[in-house]
């Protein structure tokens, strides 16, 4: 069984999608699966989703038969996980190809730890306007 889901819910991402997963599929920790929960797009975002789960048994596509709005889409992609850990990314999120290695490496070396949070750095899809978002202070 796989140590990490990620799950990735969306509705007409078909603009970033390939990109996000093919971002995933090349981490340099391999024991994950990724959920793909298509709140019943119209784009061409099942066929990207399918095609991705149909070449790469890590992914998993699930449709839902109509749109249930992005509050359970996403609430039905952590209840479908069976991992000791979970995270969410979305359908047009990047990482370093190192990510879930570095964040899974600082949870069982912590395992006192709850939560992992990494930086942000938001970029406008021409690559203009960069804005890092640190991680806030937590306390206990």
């Amino acid at each position: 069984m796989s140590q990490i889901t990620v799950g990735v819910p969306v509705f007409n991402g078909a603009m970033l999608l390939d990109e996000a997963l093919a971002d995933l599929a090349r981490q340099s920790y391999r024991d994950f699966q990724v959920l793909i929960y298509d709140n019943a797009s119209t784009d061409a975002t099942p066929e990207i989703a399918s095609a991705w789960a149909a070449r790469d048994s890590r992914f998993i596509h699930v449709r839902q038969p109509e749109n249930v709005g992005g509050i359970r889409n996403f609430l039905d992609a952590l209840a479908a996980a069976d991992t000791r850990y979970f995270m969410w990314r979305a359908y047009d999120d990047l990482s370093a190809p190192d990510f879930l290695e570095v964040t899974h490496r600082l949870l069982e070396g912590s395992p006192a730890c709850r939560l992992a949070v990494g930086a942000v750095l938001r970029t406008n899809i021409d690559g203009s306007r960069q804005r890092l978002t640190a991680v806030p202070p937590l306390s206990g």
